[in-house]
């Protein structure tokens, strides 16, 4: 349960080692941006399982997606997917999320100015953290979307194969298309640990680049679906790939949530 402050501009450095980084949501992340009038790789806030409490110093443009945050201005009620405004001294509250784990808050203006020591990395954000936005000198018309991407039920994800695929004894390629996995409590942005454990895998191969949405199996069998901080390259065989459009999906599961992969 946390909140990262997403600075979207690694794409282009995994050849140094950096991974992608970005929301794990990224559709919802891009639909709070344009909600703001920001453009849609600018940075905002992932927030995870439970939401925190920010006071606003001046008035601003904000814009909730992704989960359901239970949120409240001033302890009124307010809704997802739409352009609110913010006064001074008003209080923002997110609570527990629902259908779905992550929520993201864009604020309408100019976050890369703050402070140059944090326009590379997330930071998590802590109590009494503060941050400055530049805010832009006309505010946009209100936006309102009907946009709703939660997760409800059995989720089956598309996926291609990987370069390892047909390396696999058909044993395991029919168990991995025909197993319900399970989000285990382990799993953090860097990578969703699943159960239960694979039969009849390669015990390892040469250490390849790997980008998130991969699903690589452990010489034990475990799956592990390499996620938005995931590394750039591993020695573990790269089962498949999940297309991007499913991964904002994946973003929204939580521990204990269950979902299945459909080969294309």
């Amino acid at each position: 349960m946390h909140t990262v402050l997403l600075m979207q501009d690694k794409i282009g450095l995994q050849k140094y080692g950096v991974p992608v980084g970005g929301p794990m949501d990224a559709e919802a992340a891009k639909l709070a941006n344009w909600l703001v009038g920001n453009k849609e790789e600018s940075p905002l806030l992932e927030i995870t399982m439970q939401g925190p409490t920010i006071e606003f110093s001046g008035s601003c443009q904000i814009a909730l997606t992704g989960a359901s945050a239970n949120a409240t201005i001033d302890s009124v009620p307010i809704y997802e997917n739409e352009t609110l405004t913010i006064a001074k001294s008003e209080v923002l509250t997110i609570g527990k999320l629902t259908n779905g784990s992550r929520a993201y808050l864009a604020v309408r203006g100019d976050w890369r100015h703050q402070d140059q020591k944090t326009s590379f990395k997330n930071h998590v954000l802590k109590k009494e953290d503060e941050i400055t936005i530049k805010a832009t000198a006309r505010p946009i018309k209100q936006r309102t979307s009907t946009w709703n991407d939660t997760i409800n039920g059995a989720l089956v994800v598309r996926a291609v194969p990987g370069p390892e695929w047909n390396e696999l004894l058909e044993t395991a390629r029919e168990a991995i298309l025909a197993t319900t996995f399970t989000l285990l409590p382990e799993s953090n942005r860097m990578g969703y640990r699943l159960s239960p454990n694979l039969p009849d895998v390669i015990t390892s191969i040469i250490s390849s680049g790997v980008i998130p949405g991969v699903l690589q199996i452990t010489p034990q069998g475990m799956p592990i679906l390499l996620m938005q901080d995931g590394p750039t390259t591993g020695g573990y065989v790269r089962a498949l790939t999940v297309l991007s459009e499913d991964l904002s999906k994946l973003g929204q599961l939580k521990p204990g949530d269950q979902f299945s992969f459909s080969i294309l």
